[in-house]
């Protein structure tokens, strides 16, 4: 207590001596929250079209990026901020994040009351010195990362306690709300914020009573992340592990000052019911459970203490087992799970609900305990056909009437050898998923053409001549086999044994087990490959059934040159809305490749050649190397005389739809520009930007993707500079 008191009074003095505060507004943090209705209105109606762009165009504080100054409570320890990284050279985070609600609230109300404090210095401001209940007169800048708003202090000053001040100690009490209060349904499984409440809710410290754990995927990961639902609408809340009591990767922050906990957390059973309070917040996160239009648009909630998380009746839990053998027609398959009750229940009941595809009534089978929490359960062969998908779930009951069912899990039921990429491809319902057999080494007879050079560090098999869909899968780690890395494009291969993977995403061989021969005398061509367009891409059923096939894409437009990590989108239309990633995951690709430096925003190619591949999140392409990017598409030099003049022609046709030429003559070398812009001078493409030599040139323009109307063009080649009109008519 000496060590707190003793800095802050010396913050009080160092601020008094200077007059730092005399320039600031002094203000309430309600004025600084307060979005205008007019702005919420615009986002609101929007819908599932609003975008995180549009979010951060809007939501946007009038008091952004101005220095301000105000008197609140502490109302979470900022000894358990648990959201930055490690920093050595600090022995510490690299930041503190904490919220304070003002003082205010105690006569006009808590709505828009409460603001995520972000410290920076708090190793030396005396943000680490505070304890909840402290009242403290705090300057500094608002700002926003990404959708969300915070404040960065300069100064604090300690002014006493609650108690010191006689502030009620209701001031530190959460808000009850409901889920529906801070988030809305705007589709089909698909929620955002609840804009209606929106200056009322965000960043409140709220209390919600009996909801329900929907889903929660990874309770003892590092970053446990799950889901409440509310049990009448089905509206559904995430928690974000801002607090360091809720994660279990901050095990390198000091103890004390920070409160480090002494066992992991995990997270909530799914099927429990549980009361939670935490700070509601628009914060820019991720969404790994698809649950949210857009991502970041949301409301989710920050638990910060131990005790703000209750379970109050907890299911059975079911944790499903790996299944250890393939499905078959004859012995069927056996399946387990571990089955545990509440300590004060017991199980009374376990089954398996399954169905298939050729019989798409679901059956049930009993589950029996085979030791300890252990539970087997049977299904004969006589239930499967030869090439169906088994899908099934397991639920259990207690003595209480609580129910647990676990998500569909589906299998493949294969007689004999797997006989073609696509019965390890494809998935049961035919849309993102994992291999029905990831995880096995399999028997296999699958005769298959190399289709990508191992010297990119992997390759692509395929097993269909016309690139069907689920017809093509991913060896990676060529270089663990020799005979996979001395494999030429073209070269047709057996293979008899298989282990299947799956890698970020990506179903894959494993090439150190693969198994194989090349057939003699069947090297030669690849198989072609199927040229499509970016657009069909939007489906992610569709790229799924297109991943480890070459792809073939004619003459698309670069829609952004620099995505970060070596990637930029290509897109058939010109739009980015229909845009396809390329990566250059390659080994081929040059060190430090940066596609900025290589292509110009709004440049046609004249083709990408690249197999679909998935990472980080994202379907995207990955060409062996730049020779699988075509050049620009139509710049051409005529060969006749030297012009006379610098001169830009009228384009033809004119007025176009979708395509026209435009000739220009240069009458030195070097480099030159031609952009076109709309009628308010926005750049919409650019169609050349490089070097070009003596003579007349010819440039083509293809203009899907935008509206009708009128467009200029301007060429520019050193001191020369000429503009033209050109209509488009479609």
């Amino acid at each position: 207590m000496l060590k707190r008191v003793t800095t802050l009074l010396a913050l009080i003095m160092i601020v008094a001596g200077t007059g730092d505060v005399l320039g600031q507004t002094v203000t309430t943090i309600r004025e600084i929250n307060a979005i205008p209705q007019s702005a919420i209105d615009a986002v609101k109606a929007l819908g599932e079209d609003l975008t995180e762009a549009d979010i951060e165009a809007n939501i946007r504080s009038d008091f952004d990026g101005q220095s301000v100054q105000f008197q609140a409570v502490v109302i979470t320890a900022p000894q358990n901020s648990g959201l930055s990284s490690f920093n050595s050279s600090r022995n510490g985070p690299s930041r503190v994040h904490y919220f304070v609600r003002d003082v205010n609230a105690e006569t006009e109300g808590n709505a828009g009351m409460t603001i995520q404090v972000v410290d920076g210095n708090w190793d030396t401001s005396g943000s680490i010195d505070l304890a909840v209940g402290d009242v403290v007169t705090m300057t500094g800048d608002v700002a926003y990362f990404g959708t969300g708003i915070q404040f960065s202090p300069e100064s604090i000053q300690f002014d006493g306690t609650i108690g010191d001040l006689s502030i009620d100690a209701s001031i530190l009490d959460p808000v009850t709300v409901t889920v529906d209060d801070l988030n809305m349904m705007v589709g089909t499984d698909q929620w955002q914020t609840n804009w209606d409440n929106f200056n009322t809710y965000n960043q409140e410290y709220v209390r919600i009573e009996g909801v329900e754990v929907f889903l929660s995927p990874n309770r003892t990961d590092s970053r446990p992340n799950w889901v409440l639902r509310d049990p009448g609408t089905g509206t559904v809340l995430q928690n974000d592990d801002v607090s360091i009591r809720y994660r279990n990767d901050r095990n390198d922050y000091p103890n004390p000052p920070f409160n480090v906990p002494d066992d992991d957390f995990v997270g909530p059973p799914p099927g429990a019911t549980v009361n939670i309070q935490g700070i509601a917040i628009l914060r820019t996160g991720f969404d790994p459970n698809n649950l949210f239009t857009p991502d970041g648009g949301n409301i989710n909630i920050v638990p910060w203490t131990d005790a703000d998380l209750e379970i109050t009746a907890s299911p059975p839990n079911i944790t499903p087992n790996a299944v250890s053998a393939r499905a078959n027609t004859t012995d069927g398959i056996t399946l387990s799970a571990d089955v545990e009750a509440d300590p004060s229940r017991n199980i009374v009941a376990t089954q398996a609900i399954f169905s298939t595809t050729s019989n798409s009534t679901e059956q049930t089978v009993a589950g029996v305990n085979t030791s300890g929490a252990t539970y087997e359960f049977d299904i004969p062969g006589g239930a499967l056909a030869d090439g169906d998908f088994l899908t099934y779930r397991f639920s259990a009951e207690d003595n209480t009437g609580a129910v647990s069912e676990t998500p569909n899990t589906s299998i493949r039921v294969i007689d004999g050898a797997i006989s073609s990429i696509a019965q390890i491809q494809e998935t049961a319902d035919g849309g993102e998923g994992d291999s029905p057999f990831r995880g096995f080494t399999l028997e296999t007879d699958i005769t298959a053409t190399v289709q990508l050079d191992p010297a990119t560090g992997f390759t692509v098999l395929q097993d269909d001549a016309g690139a069907a869909p689920w017809s093509g899968i991913w060896v990676e780690d060529v270089g663990d086999n020799v005979d996979v890395a001395a494999l030429a494009v073209g070269d047709q291969i057996n293979i008899t044994s298989a282990t299947v993977y799956e890698g970020f995403g990506v179903t894959y061989l494993d090439a150190a087990s693969l198994v194989f021969t090349v057939v003699p005398g069947k090297s030669g061509d690849p198989i072609a490959s199927k040229t499509v367009t970016t657009d069909i891409f939007a489906d992610l059923s569709v790229a799924e059934a297109h991943e480890g096939i070459m792809l073939y894409f004619e003459s698309p437009f670069i829609a952004d040159n620099d995505l970060g990590f070596g990637e930029f989108l290509i897109s058939s239309d010109g739009s980015v809305e229909s845009g396809v990633r390329v990566d250059d995951a390659s080994d081929l690709f040059p060190g430090g490749f940066d596609p900025s430096a290589e292509f110009v925003n709004g440049e046609q190619r004249e083709f990408v050649e690249a197999p679909m591949w998935y990472s980080f999140g994202d379907f995207k392409l990955a060409p062996a190397s730049l020779e699988s990017i075509g050049p620009v598409v139509g710049t051409s030099t005529e060969e006749w005389s030297v012009p006379a003049a610098f001169v830009l022609k009228q384009n033809y046709p004119n007025p176009f739809n979708p395509t026209t030429r435009i000739e220009f003559d240069v009458t030195s070398a070097g480099s030159a520009t031609l952009e076109v812009f709309d009628v308010l001078g926005r750049k919409v493409r650019t169609l050349l930007d490089g070097n070009v030599s003596v003579g007349t040139q010819t440039v083509s323009f293809n203009a899907t993707g935008l509206p009708s109307g009128l467009y200029i063009y301007r060429l520019s080649a050193g001191a020369d500079v000429q503009t033209r009109k050109m209509l488009l008519m479609k």
